[in-house]
């Protein structure tokens, strides 16, 4: 199950209070520096496995990064909910998009580059 990436900054700071770098987390996980930079910093998501490679690789319980989150239970129910509600965006976009011909959806392709362009500047 993949959840939203609510856990990067808590691994960022076990991984510092074990004073390791990211390279060093790299050869004990066995995941590319890279892919380790963008868990922390939330440009990745995490699943269950990667949660488990990770526990491993400080030795610790996969429930140990929940546990150091500063988050109420609701405020991690709100967050699980947004993320099933923006699966389900993604879902319904991806069924409109499959419907239409190959001219519509390059100008629905020139349009999500034109507002991704905007919102970068």
């Amino acid at each position: 199950m993949d959840v939203k990436n609510i856990l990067g900054p808590i691994i960022r700071k076990i991984r510092l209070e074990h004073h390791l770098t990211q390279s060093d987390l790299s050869k004990r996980t066995g995941y590319k520096q890279n892919t380790i930079s963008q868990h922390e910093s939330q440009k990745r998501e995490l699943s269950e496995t990667d949660l488990i490679n990770y526990a491993k690789a400080f030795d610790v319980k996969p429930q140990y990064f929940y546990d150091r989150l500063n988050f109420s239970k609701e405020e991690i129910s709100k967050i699980i909910s947004k993320n099933k509600e923006e699966k389900n965006i993604e879902k319904k976009i991806n069924s409109l998009v499959k419907k239409l011909n190959n001219k519509d959806k390059l100008e629905v392709l020139q349009f999500i580059a034109f507002k991704l362009d905007n919102r970068e500047n």
